[in-house]
C-alpha cells in the first residue's frame, strides 16, 4: 500500500512539473485587440424602445410580428421599412426595421384586423438616433428569418354586446317622447 502511494505521488509530481512543458504559447492573450462584441443576445423590443445609449451601435436580435405596411425607403433603392411589434406575451412595443428588398420579400402577411403578421427574427445594428434616417430609432437589418408564417382569420360578429346599448337608446327615445307629450299638454 505504501508503494502505491509513493508511485501515485511521483506520477502526480511528474504531471505537475511536466504539464507546462506540454503547453504551447498558442493560448496567449493579445492585448492589442479590441473587445469583441459580436456575441448577440436576444433583446426585447420593449428594451430597445425604452433604451438609453447602452444599445446605440450594438448588434441586436429581436423577434416579433410584422404589422402595418411595407414602406419603400425614399431615395434608397433596394430597401424598405417594416414595423415589428413585440409578441403578445411580451410588453407592448414596436421598432422600425430597415431591410433590403430580398428580406422584405420573405414576409407573407402583415398584421392588422383579421390577420396575424409573419413572425420574424431580425438581427442588425440598432440606432437610438439614426443619423442616416433623420434621427429615427431603428434597426438596420443584416439578416431576417421567418419564424412563423402569418395567417388570416375571420372574426364572427356577435350581437349580444350591443343589446344593453340598444335598450338604453330605446329607453331614452321613450323618455323623449313622454317629455314632448307632457310639454304639448302644458301649452
Amino acid at each position: 500500500m505504501k508503494r502505491f502511494r509513493i508511485i501515485a505521488a511521483v506520477l502526480a509530481a511528474m504531471l505537475v512539473f511536466a504539464l507546462p512543458a506540454w503547453a504551447e504559447d498558442d493560448n496567449e492573450v493579445d492585448t492589442s485587440l479590441l473587445p469583441d462584441s459580436s456575441f448577440i443576445y436576444e433583446t426585447s423590443i420593449y428594451a430597445l424602445q425604452t433604451s438609453d445609449s447602452y444599445y446605440e451601435g450594438q448588434t441586436v436580435q429581436v423577434t416579433g410580428e410584422v404589422v402595418g405596411d411595407i414602406v419603400k425607403a425614399e431615395g434608397e433603392d433596394g430597401h424598405k421599412w417594416i414595423t415589428v411589434d413585440a409578441l403578445p406575451d411580451e410588453q407592448q412595443a414596436s421598432v422600425q426595421v430597415y431591410v433590403s428588398d430580398d428580406q422584405a420579400a420573405l414576409i407573407d402577411t402583415l398584421g392588422r384586423f383579421e390577420r396575424t403578421g409573419t413572425t420574424v427574427s431580425v438581427t442588425g445594428k440598432f440606432h437610438l438616433v439614426c443619423g442616416q434616417h433623420d434621427g429615427l430609432s431603428d434597426i438596420h437589418a443584416t439578416s431576417l428569418s421567418v419564424q412563423r408564417q402569418g395567417s388570416r382569420h375571420h372574426t364572427n360578429f356577435e350581437f349580444a354586446p350591443f343589446v344593453p346599448a340598444l335598450l338604453l337608446v330605446a329607453v331614452g327615445l321613450g323618455m323623449l317622447w313622454m317629455y314632448r307629450r307632457k310639454r304639448e299638454e302644458l301649452q
